[in-house]
């Protein structure tokens, strides 16, 4: 039998262990369920939520004398007022630190960092107020390192935009963004684009950039493509000033960095041969190393308003089929005036007779006399057949009767959203001033009596009326010996019967009291007297293209073997 002592150094010995992890458990227990602090939580979950932009979770955290101060919309933008000023790009939260008295209120330090694009990384505390069970918040916590009654400001110092520079290196723009240089005079204008004031919705994007109001940025062509890369980025101060204005200090600074020049493929010498080739005409000069793919010219449209390739595709698919031997040049192909593609019959050259060429246009006729005036006369914009949408649902439901036939149902929605129409008015005669460039056309070519059609604003700049309708379609088709099956179709075009005025009128005439352009050319219109009226039934909805508004009903009949 053992002895007492043994007995007892067994007791220890087992007991010990289960000792130890019983004062662990008791440690954890004991933190775990201890309460925390409810300044150190909240301004925690203030901070978090900040890092992640959920302005209203920050919101929730605030006291309730704090939202009769500032509502939840008004909070928001306050923050996203000081991170444009701030230009803030990334922030980050660490661990609040232990609190501590404040005046009135329990102060929490929360050690934070805020990146930002034009004044460096900023490490700061945020002074968290807590009191009456949430944060005490004021308009100085918009940001690191502020202190109550101080807001944000910023002095931004631009970097010096690079040049554009062309395929040898000399510059086809140059400057600062105030003063921009084009070497070539306006032939590289269509490449590089020009530099000026943003439009009012990309200002805050350019905010956030670090770019001020009123600050020249790339606005078309190579400009504002690699707008980024020619500014640079900028530098300068990000200030903390008393609300009073009477002192500021420096919360961060940094150095503007120059931007980096964009060497394009461009021959200045090519450059300036097209631009002076399409002599102002509408259209653009496009022109290509045919080894490399490198672009060496390009003028008018050719940048900024590419245009399908058209007829000029054909030189790519004659000499693919020649080489792959598919045809030869002795082959024929019958000439058409059309294609259907998916249903949709699309006539050729927008419906331009075949093997002619096309319609007489203002663009090549007497360019000296109308050229000036093709804005008005051939204006960008939408054609007459645009549409946004064009939607079918359609489905097929097939009752079968045995012997006695089978009966099928097909009814179909169609939606198709509004037809443009240009505000224009035909047969309006030349101007004196149009008629004094002339350059010595023949008088009875061109004189007071030729008239061109005269559009006030963008081509399709008006909507018609959009409009959805049901078809419906019933076949009943019955066995009668082997194979052969008579049948019979109703067809329900536009069932319901919809009335909608779907176009109409769209007569006007030149304003004689309006405004004149440079060309002589009113400005203003007057709307004719059946303007926005049906003059015509096929104005309403047309159960099937070409015909008069209204309701259809076809029947055919068959048999099928």
């Amino acid at each position: 039998m053992p002895t007492a002592v043994e007995r007892r150094r067994r007791l220890i010995t087992r007991a010990l262990p289960l000792s130890v992890i019983a004062l662990v458990a008791f440690v954890v227990g004991a933190s775990t369920g201890a309460p925390g602090s409810p300044e150190k939580e909240a301004a925690e979950r203030f901070a978090d939520a900040w890092t992640r932009n959920d302005f209203g979770a920050m919101y929730v955290e605030l006291n309730e004398a704090s939202r009769r101060q500032v509502d939840a919309k008004e909070f928001a933008e306050t923050y996203r007022e000081a991170a444009e000023v701030a230009t803030l790009r990334t922030l980050e939260s660490d661990d609040p630190d232990d609190p501590v008295d404040g005046d009135g209120a329990t102060v929490v330090p929360v050690p934070m960092r805020a990146g930002t694009v034009a004044f460096g990384e900023v490490e700061a505390s945020l002074e968290v107020p807590y009191a009456e069970g949430g944060i005490a918040w004021d308009p100085s916590l918009v940001f690191p390192g502020l202190e109550p009654s101080e807001h944000l400001e910023n002095r931004v110092d631009l970097a010096p935009r690079a040049p554009i520079l062309a395929r040898d290196g000399s510059a086809l723009a140059e400057g600062p963004a105030e003063a921009r240089e084009h070497p070539l005079g306006s032939a590289a204008i269509d490449v590089t684009g020009e530099v000026g004031m943003a439009s009012e919705e990309e200002e805050p994007v350019l905010a956030r950039h670090g770019y001020p109001p009123e600050t020249p940025v790339g606005i078309s062509g190579v400009e504002q493509a690699f707008n980024s890369r020619l500014a640079g980025k900028p530098g300068g101060s990000l200030l903390a000033v008393s609300d009073e204005g009477s002192s500021a200090r420096i919360v961060s600074q940094a150095e503007p960095q120059g931007g980096a020049p964009v060497k394009t493929t461009i021959d200045p010498a090519l450059q300036e041969e097209a631009v002076s080739a399409l002599a102002g005409r509408a259209g653009g000069v496009a022109v290509l190393d045919a080894r490399s793919g490198d672009v060496r010219a390009l003028a008018g449209q050719a940048f900024s308003a590419p245009q399908p390739p058209g007829s000029t595709f054909k030189t790519i698919t004659t000499t693919a089929a020649l080489e792959k031997g598919i045809v030869s040049l002795d082959d024929e192909f019958e000439i058409v005036d059309g294609v259907n593609v998916g249903g949709r019959f699309i006539s050729n050259a927008n419906g331009e007779a075949i093997n002619q060429p096309g319609a007489n246009s203002v663009a090549d006729d007497y360019p000296e006399i109308l050229g000036p005036a093709l804005d008005r006369y051939l204006p960008d914009g939408r054609l007459a057949d645009y549409q946004k949408h064009k939607l079918r649902v359609y489905g097929t439901y097939t009752l079968k009767m045995g012997r006695a036939g089978a009966i099928d149902l097909s009814p179909i929605w169609r939606v198709d959203s509004a037809h443009v129409f240009s505000y224009s008015a035909a047969g309006v005669p030349l101007t004196a001033i149009e008629l004094a460039r002339n350059p010595g056309y023949p008088a009875n070519n061109i004189n007071a009596n030729t008239s061109q059609t005269l559009f006030f604003g963008a081509r399709g700049a008006g909507d018609f009326a959009g409009y959805g309708a049901l078809d419906l379609a019933a076949t009943y088709a019955i066995p009668v010996w082997k194979s052969a099956r008579p049948w019979i179709k109703f067809e329900f075009y536009n069932a319901l019967n919809n009335g909608k005025l779907v176009s109409w009128d769209t007569t006007v005439t030149p304003d004689p009291a309006s405004a004149k352009d440079a060309n002589g050319l009113a400005t203003g219109y007057i709307k004719g007297a059946n303007f926005g009226k049906p003059t015509q039934d096929n104005q309403y909805i047309q159960p099937i293209p070409g015909t008069n508004g209204g309701r259809l009903f076809r029947m055919a009949l068959g048999i099928r073997f």
